[in-house]
């Protein structure tokens, strides 16, 4: 909705929101207090940018009536066999925009005692909220299991149900961010200094997102600001569009939309067969897609189809820049 709205009234619509609501449940049987109990929290995500502000962080954006988002820590260790060990924000998890993405957030559990049983329903748990008018996708939610130590992502992200898990365990729970508003090379030098001393943003990201050069002592360099962020705009990678009529979800089993583009061209732009990209054109909102290399494709341009084109707000000919998106690495990741 956020992005249809966007082709028509661009200043009253917000980067994309955290994108789920994230509801997190740990069951199990307190031998404390004689009784089964459940445990059920949905840690609250960043809500986008937008013309006037930076969106909240760790800020519920709809009503979930009594379930709570972010559990009173005494008394959830009060009730269960839970100990919170950690709660905070994350940086570089809202979406770099002329306006940031709210944050999203950490909340780390562990298990004290028996056994108990983890589940997570996060719809888009690997798709990154976007940003809109040029800006950045946020990062997406994450979940994983702590145990003796080692870090073990689940192989399907925010799809979990009835994981076991046993006393000492760490459940952590990462919720999404939200999507920027606007290119983040205009953005205030001033506001991403004040970000990255509060633990908003990294200084990698400030260099890199931003174009914000810093000095050692944490001020801004105007001179070489204004120099990075030259050379920034100026190494973002575009491509001229033809059309393609055949249908993108073909080559996907009807699951995704594929981009179509000659292999040297993928190469050229540092693509591989595979990878999510978004597509941008004049229209404030991206296109997402998966990257098609096919041998038949046009050595210079990428194959879009009608509707494609449409959304984008472009015609045959012109160019668009393509953005590699983020995404959730889990090699040998739990199964669910």
């Amino acid at each position: 909705m956020l992005a249809a709205l966007a082709t028509i009234i661009p200043d009253r619509v917000s980067g994309d929101l955290c994108g789920t609501s994230f509801p997190n449940a740990i069951g199990g049987y307190s031998r404390r207090r004689g009784r089964p109990y459940v445990y059920v929290e949905v840690p609250a995500g960043g809500n986008g940018g937008f013309v006037e502000d930076d969106g909240s962080s760790a800020f519920v954006n709809v009503d979930f009536g009594n379930i709570r988002s972010i559990h009173n820590a005494e008394s959830l260790e009060n009730e269960m066999p839970l100990l919170v060990e950690r709660s905070r924000l994350l940086p570089d998890t809202g979406g770099e925009g002329q306006t940031r993405g709210g944050l999203g957030m950490s909340r780390e559990v562990r298990l004290l005692d028996g056994d108990a049983r983890y589940s997570v329903l996060a719809d888009r748990a690997v798709i990154p909220p976007f940003g809109v008018g040029g800006a950045h996708a946020a990062a997406p939610v994450h979940v994983a299991i702590v145990r003796d130590g080692a870090t073990h992502a689940f192989a399907t992200p925010g799809k979990v149900t009835n994981h076991p898990i046993v006393a000492g365990d760490v459940v952590v729970m990462q919720s999404a961010g939200g999507g920027g508003y606007g290119d983040p090379l205009a953005r205030d030098p001033e506001r991403v200094r004040a970000d990255v001393a509060l633990g908003y943003v990294s200084a990698a990201r400030a260099h890199d997102r931003y174009g914000v050069a810093l000095r050692d002592d944490g001020s801004v360099d105007a001179m070489a600001t204004r120099s990075l962020r030259a050379r920034l705009a100026a190494a973002r990678r575009h491509a001229p569009v033809i059309a393609d009529e055949r249908d993108p979800y073909r080559g996907a089993k009807g699951r995704h939309r594929v981009v179509r583009m000659a292999p040297a061209l993928a190469a050229a732009l540092g693509l591989a067969g595979g990878e999510l990209v978004e597509l941008h054109g004049r229209h404030p909102a991206p296109l997402r897609g998966w990257v098609s290399a096919e041998p038949d494709a046009s050595g210079e341009a990428i194959a879009l189809d009608g509707f494609g084109r449409a959304m984008l707000g472009v015609a045959v000919g012109d160019r668009v820049e393509i953005r590699r998106l983020e995404m959730p690495r889990v090699p040998g990741g739990m199964a669910d």
